[in-house]
């Protein structure tokens, strides 16, 4: 036989309540609310800066080839000369350089790129000589930056998305992004998913009055069920 006791206390726990994960997840959201939002506030400056300098990058080389036009283009001629003839103007131009690679015009209006290492270039940087496979003429020369052979333009913009030309420290900026990036990643996930499953559980299991234990409906499903008064027990409207 139930004691009042026992009774009382059923009666004062709402159905259809777990007595575990919704207390934990109820301790645990302001923190989880709180971590989210002053994360963002410290990410999202970063992020902005690496979005933006991440979209000029995109376009580098684009903008190169508006900034280089006069060094990268040559007028398209009949008649193309001899590599060697190429290599020779490029040497002439440049006579204390050594050759290390060749890149012959990809197509007709290019020039061919002789690059060289010279006494003097920063590390991991070459000397490219621009060269017309048409007339042997040099349009210019410019530094030539990794092996994708960067130009200054575009290693400019590199090493702005990259450190934000502030050396190592500039660095410290993108990894502090990428490190509270999936802080603030993750609490949206949790705030969004309980939200859903808050909202679902409202529509599919009603909540009961205060008193009498009878379910009631929303209005919304009132007024779309038509039923209101079979289904749900719900006083009819006035």
């Amino acid at each position: 036989m139930t004691s009042t006791a026992d009774r009382s206390s059923a009666a004062g726990q709402a159905p259809g309540t777990l007595p575990g994960r919704p207390a934990v997840w109820a301790a645990l959201r302001p923190l989880v609310l709180r971590l989210h939002f002053y994360a963002g506030i410290l990410v999202a400056p970063f992020l902005l800066v690496a979005a933006g300098t991440g979209l000029l990058y995109a376009a580098s080389f684009q903008i190169e080839q508006v900034v280089y036009r006069h060094e990268l283009t040559a007028p398209a001629g009949p008649a193309t000369l001899p590599l060697s003839r190429q290599i020779e103007a490029a040497r002439a131009a440049q006579p204390q350089g050594t050759i290390t690679a060749v890149r012959p015009a990809a197509e007709p209006g290019h020039t061919t790129q002789v690059l060289m290492d010279r006494p003097g270039l920063p590390e991991n940087t070459r000397l490219a000589v621009f060269v017309d496979p048409h007339t042997g003429r040099v349009h210019g020369q410019l530094e030539s930056y990794g092996d994708v052979g960067a130009l200054p333009v575009r290693a400019w913009i590199s090493n702005l998305h990259r450190d934000l030309h502030l050396g190592e420290p500039g660095g410290i900026y993108s990894e502090l992004a990428a490190g509270w990036l999936w802080v603030v990643a993750l609490g949206a996930l949790a705030l969004w998913v309980t939200r859903r499953r808050r909202e679902k559980r409202r529509l599919l299991l009603p909540g009961r009055a205060a008193r009498g234990g009878r379910r009631t409906c929303p209005g919304t499903a009132r007024s779309a069920c038509g039923r209101c008064r079979a289904c749900c027990s719900c006083p009819s409207p006035a």
